[in-house]
C-alpha cells in the first residue's frame, strides 16, 4: 500500500527570504489563498523574524490576522526562538 502524499509549500517564507522580494500583505494573503485553493495541504506563510534582519517577513503577523481560522488550520510560520511563538498565536496561529 502506498502512503498518501502531502504537498507542503514554503514559497511565502523561504522563497521570498531567498529572493529578498518584498510583497505587501494583500498580495501575500492572495497568494496563500490561491495555493490553498489549488490543494496545497500545508503552507508556510512567513517567519517570526526581526524585520530589520529579514525584511520580507516584516508583515507575517498581518498575514496571519488576514487569514480565516479555516485557512490557518493549513498554515504555519517559522520561528527561530520560543519568543516568536506568542505573537504568532496572538495573531490567530494555532499550536
Amino acid at each position: 500500500m502506498t502512503a498518501p502524499v502531502q504537498l507542503l509549500d514554503v514559497i511565502l517564507r523561504d522563497g521570498l527570504q531567498i529572493t529578498g522580494k518584498l510583497l505587501d500583505t494583500d498580495t501575500k494573503v492572495g497568494l496563500a489563498r490561491v495555493l490553498l485553493d489549488l490543494g496545497i495541504d500545508a503552507l508556510e506563510i512567513g517567519a517570526m523574524a526581526r524585520p530589520d534582519l529579514v525584511p520580507p517577513m516584516a508583515n507575517t503577523i498581518e498575514v496571519l490576522e488576514a487569514l480565516t481560522p479555516e485557512e490557518l488550520q493549513r498554515c504555519w510560520v517559522w520561528t527561530a526562538t520560543p519568543r516568536g511563538v506568542i505573537p504568532a498565536i496572538r495573531a490567530g496561529g494555532v499550536t
